[in-house]
């Protein structure tokens, strides 16, 4: 299999992200704390610096793909919160894969903090050790 171009790979991540984001969005909804909303916000910031080098034209193509696929299951998913920690994990490893490629990757530096933090945040959520100060 050929290797994918930085621009796949960031278009990729952008993709997932974003899926993660609107997921975190529909969890939200049942789930209006504080700290919920920061995950949605760091996850949000992941997407923005992710996607900082796609044409607008292909972000927006993009977004749409992101949309259709967090309004489907998630295979192995119990249930909302479940799935949105398969795609937060399946979203930070995209951005992680792009941190190799040959172009430059400070955006993507960004992205991965971002991610990181989100997906840090929400495993902390899941455990019960965030409040919602």
């Amino acid at each position: 299999m050929p290797a994918l171009t930085q621009e796949s790979q960031e278009s990729r991540a952008y993709v997932l992200v974003e899926e993660a984001r609107l997921r975190c969005e529909r969890v939200e909804g049942d789930a209006l704390l504080r700290q919920f909303r920061r995950i949605h916000r760091e996850i949000g910031m992941a997407g923005l610096f992710a996607s900082a080098e796609l044409p607008s034209v292909s972000r927006q193509v993009l977004l749409e793909v992101a949309r259709l696929r967090s309004e489907a299951p998630v295979a192995g998913a119990l249930d909302a919160v479940s799935a949105l920690e398969i795609t937060f994990g399946r979203a930070c490893a995209a951005v992680e894969d792009c941190l190799a490629g040959p172009g430059p990757v400070d955006h993507i530096h960004l992205a991965h903090i971002h991610a990181l933090a989100a997906t840090e945040r929400l495993n902390r959520w899941v455990m019960g050790d965030l409040d919602d100060a």
